[in-house]
């Protein structure tokens, strides 16, 4: 494992802090289907995923504490949304439920490159700038990233409900317009 930081927002002016966000960046590589987090910190567990199938876009995350799911978030997105769009969406829902639960946390994607961007100075999206900015707020929260598909509970749960998500109708509650 390794533990990087030395990232500061771009979006706040004047900031000197040396670490992003105050928060963890996590890398897990290894093949080891334990959870990453019940090896590492023994924090609640937080698996994202983002999913785009034909032309529909979805995500979810589903929190995990003591190899129980204690909350689940979906979204159903407009087909001009992309997976990236459908993935920081997911982190960002994450980020925001833990702070709102005031837990420590680490949280764990699958999609690496929605992870660096989340250290990035520059950055386009709007939506990577608003999940920064909140991870500005809390120091508790640990971002990691978990290699897919190789039997980590978490994340293949978070797989399957983001694969499942597009198909779903409609929600009131599901964002339907174009997010940037």
């Amino acid at each position: 494992m390794r533990v990087s930081g030395g990232v500061t927002s771009p979006h706040k002016k004047g900031s000197t802090s040396g670490e992003f966000a105050k928060s963890r960046i996590l890398h897990e590589s290894s093949n080891n289907t334990q959870p990453p987090a019940r090896r590492h910190f023994f924090s609640p567990e937080v698996y994202t995923d983002g999913s785009k199938i034909d032309d529909q876009t979805g995500s979810d995350f589903c929190a995990i504490a003591n190899e129980t799911i204690t909350k689940t978030w979906k979204a159903k997105f407009s087909p001009d949304n992309t997976v990236f769009q459908a993935e920081m969406l997911a982190l960002k829902a994450a980020i925001q439920r833990a702070i709102t639960a005031n837990e420590e946390v680490n949280i764990f994607s699958d999609r690496e490159s929605s992870l660096q961007d989340l250290k990035s100075f520059y950055v386009k999206s709007k939506i990577t700038q608003e999940a920064q900015m909140i991870l500005l707020e809390n120091a508790r929260i640990g971002l990691g990233w978990v290699k897919s598909h190789i039997g980590v509970k978490g994340n293949e749960i978070a797989d399957t409900f983001a694969r499942r998500q597009p198909r779903m109708e409609f929600q009131p509650a599901f964002h339907s317009q174009k997010v940037s």
